[in-house]
């Protein structure tokens, strides 16, 4: 069974809507990540998006076993595999450096 996205916060992580992405950046990732960050302070929209990721994802499967990655998870680390795998103009792909 997945859930949306943790409730219990911990207290090491900065919360989502707290973090500062550098706005004089010449990497893809921060203005993607900005994006992001834009849906989890919209409660209704990131509502929306979650539900239908969770109608994706959990299409005929039974609602028991392990938890695995949170809906949340699945889909920043899906957006963020998207756009590693865009390529420029001379068909090589962009470079991204994600540190987690």
């Amino acid at each position: 069974m997945r859930h949306p996205y943790s409730t219990e916060p911990d207290l090491q992580i900065i919360p989502i809507e707290k973090i500062r992405l550098p706005l004089k950046s010449r990497d893809e990732l921060p203005p993607i990540l900005a994006g992001l960050q834009w849906i989890w302070m919209h409660s209704t929209l990131k509502a929306e998006i979650l539900a239908l990721l969770e109608a994706k994802v959990l299409a005929g499967k039974k609602a028991t076993g392990r938890t695995g990655m949170d809906l949340w998870q699945i889909l920043v680390l899906g957006v963020v595999r998207l756009d590693s795998t865009r390529t420029g103009s001379d068909g090589r792909p962009w470079p991204i450096i994600i540190c987690l």
